[in-house]
């Protein structure tokens, strides 16, 4: 293996997030159930496997030492179900990073229904507590749930869409964990 490691992006679309890992050395892929996002990210030579977490792993993608999950969870029918599956993606030892909006942040509350995340194609909704339950009961110890600022301004200060640092600050979490001791 080369670089810092090995990295699975779910739900991965077009592929920004694993170029911008490869150029910092990780060895990526990708896995997303739309057959665009393989075709997009062929463009960019990332390798991008059309399928889901529930679904069997390809042969030539070996168990990754990273898995992430950028505004995933929400959008799947089974959640814990996805999560239960990752062992078969993810090396003995190996982390999870998952990204999701948190209905218990300062935004949500302030909003109530009006809060913008409330769309019908956000299935679930989770605060850190219910985040910390869906990761145990897949069998996941939470490392960490913290607010996540990866829409910060980018190094020319220009806030990046979805709300930019206001949408940090107010509505996302990231979730850091491990397969849970048996």
């Amino acid at each position: 293996m080369t670089g810092v490691g090995s990295l699975l992006d779910v739900g991965c679309g077009r592929g920004d997030f694993l170029i911008a890992a490869r150029e910092r050395g990780w060895t990526v892929a990708g896995l997303d159930r739309s057959p665009a996002a393989a075709r997009m990210s062929a463009a960019a030579a990332v390798p991008v496997f059309e399928g889901e977490l529930t679904g069997p792993r390809p042969p030539e993608l070996e168990p990754v030492d990273v898995v992430t999950l950028w505004d995933v969870l929400e959008h799947l029918t089974d959640p814990v179900a996805a999560l239960a599956a990752l062992p078969r993606w993810l090396r003995s030892g190996g982390l999870l990073i998952v990204e999701t909006q948190n209905v218990r942040s300062v935004g949500a509350v302030w909003m109530g229904h009006r809060w913008e995340q409330f769309v019908e194609f956000h299935l679930y909704h989770f605060s850190p507590a219910t985040l910390r339950v869906a990761l145990e009961r897949a069998g996941f110890e939470a490392i960490r749930i913290e607010p996540s600022d990866r829409f910060a301004p980018d190094e020319r200060g220009k806030a990046p869409a979805h709300g930019g640092p206001r949408r940090a600050r107010f509505n996302v979490m990231v979730a850091t964990a491990r397969r849970a001791a048996p």
